[in-house]
Order: C-alpha cells, then structure tokens, then sequence
C-alpha cells in the first residue's frame, strides 16, 4: 500500500499512525516528510531496530516537526528485548480510542528498562 493511501486510510478510520524505527534500512524518511509532511502522529525514537545513528536522525525530524510525537518499544523478536523499551503515558488508557488519543496528543514519552538490552542507548529526560 502507498503511504499516501495509508494516510487517508488512517484519517478516515480515525486512527493514529506511528513510524516504526524511521530510517532503518537508509529508508529515505526525510523524503516521505517532505512529500507528506509531518503526517505521523509519531516516530518510534528508540527501540532495538533503532541504532544511534537512526536515533539521532529520528530526533532531529522530530525537533524540526513538533506536530510528532515520539515512542519507544522493545519491538521484541527476541526473547531479552521483549520490555527493554516502551512509552509510557500521562493519564488513563482504558480503551483503544484512549491509546489513539493518547497518540494524537503526544501524552506518550519513550522509555527504557534499567539493566535491559538496549540498542539506542538509554533515554534521558
């Protein structure tokens, strides 16, 4: 599916959409801004698909877009990353209309687990 399809996909069904590890593989996610705009509601900032150096990309589009939020996850293909990084959210999430919200609203902060595997380096506040 084309992104700009899975844009409007995402617009009708009143959803959020995230990006998972921007950057990885050399994707040229600094193109699909430029085309799109900052039409995520999210970029995952750290996760174990995420180097430094992605990191450090993802943060800089995210300083220039501040329409994004960022999230972190463990993105857990293995065992030992399952937890290492995650989003934690300012209110209660009881709902998937609340997570979306939460989202939209840039309620969530990228996290990481004391003493676990982690490719991004720790996340400071």
């Amino acid at each position: 599916m084309r992104l700009a399809d899975l844009l409007k996909l995402v617009k009708r069904h009143n959803a959020a959409i995230v990006a998972a590890h921007p950057f990885r593989w050399d994707q040229p996610f600094d193109e699909l801004i430029a085309t799109h705009g900052p039409a995520f509601d999210a970029l995952e900032l750290v996760s174990n698909n995420v180097t430094p150096e992605t990191r450090t990309k993802t943060a800089a589009v995210l300083q220039r877009h501040a329409a994004m939020g960022a999230t972190g996850s463990s993105d857990g293909h293995e065992r030992d990353a399952i937890g290492c990084y995650y989003t934690e959210f300012t209110g209660e999430i009881a709902t998937i209309a609340d997570f979306v919200s939460a989202l939209r609203d840039h309620r969530g902060r990228p996290r990481h687990r004391s003493g676990a595997w982690q490719t991004s380096g720790p996340v400071v506040d």
